[in-house]
């Protein structure tokens, strides 16, 4: 099952103290952290620490990765392909992307789409920047008059720019739930280089977790399996108890 992204756009190279400032962040906000690379982080997230105290019964530790990518971080490649099919964005929010963070859940229920926006808020009080959010048509009036809004265009697809504010009010709206999730592509499929498995192009909305495929029930060779919980009780490597949640991780 995919999950909600949000995508937060950076007008420059975030500086080591505020890559750590962020560490410490996620580390006392995590019930798991495990640093994949220095700005890429797997975690799962304490719900209540972002302020969400109400989780439908659920599990509050929720599996998200958090992933600053661009020149001189890592993922650069992944960061040009995903910014290739963008618009010009320096006339919406003032400056053309050199940096962005992806924030990635790795379930879907409701709580998930809350838990990615207060956490990019939240990363978005450590690090700055700007929060692209993908909107549904009908979402385009809602978040128009929404404290923190930059920016909004419906062409060639619905997107929202704005501040951690803006995500934060944006939450708090009756059934609040993100549109964007991964992998979902804006073109068609291609396949992975080893030819095994179909997944998006880079070109693509995709992109954003070329590197982190949701592959439910897949068998795929060559790949490793993290469970994130498996029923009623809390995996053993601390999951929330959330059967919906599976992942499998493929690096190429």
């Amino acid at each position: 099952m995919s999950g909600p992204v949000l995508v937060i756009e950076l007008a420059e190279p975030v500086p080591p103290v505020a890559v750590q400032r962020l560490r410490e962040l996620l580390v006392r906000s995590s019930s798991h952290f495990e640093e994949k690379r220095v700005g890429e982080y797997d975690l799962n997230i304490h719900a209540e620490s972002l302020g969400i105290a109400e989780t439908a019964g659920i599990d509050g530790r929720r599996p998200v990765m958090v992933s600053l990518m661009g020149p001189g971080v890592g993922d650069e490649g992944i960061f040009e392909a995903e910014h290739a099919d963008e618009v010009d964005q320096e006339p919406l929010i003032g400056f053309t992307p050199t940096h962005a963070v992806n924030v990635m859940a790795f379930c879907n229920r409701p709580v998930d789409h809350v838990v990615t926006a207060l956490l990019t808020a939240a990363v978005m009080d450590v690090i700055g920047g700007v929060a692209n959010a993908e909107l549904l048509e009908d979402q385009v009036p809602i978040v128009t008059g929404l404290p923190g809004v930059i920016a909004t265009m419906t062409d060639p697809w619905p997107v929202a720019y704005g501040s951690a504010e803006f995500l934060r009010a944006w939450a708090r709206q009756p059934g609040f739930r993100l549109s964007r999730t991964w992998p979902t592509p804006r073109t068609t499929p291609s396949t992975s280089p080893s030819g095994s498995i179909p997944v998006t192009a880079l070109a693509s909305a995709g992109s954003r977790v070329c590197r982190e495929l949701h592959l439910v029930g897949t068998a795929a060779a060559g790949t490793s399996e993290r469970r994130v919980g498996t029923g009623a009780q809390p995996s053993a490597s601390g999951g929330p108890a959330d059967a919906l949640c599976i992942s499998r991780y493929r690096t190429w």
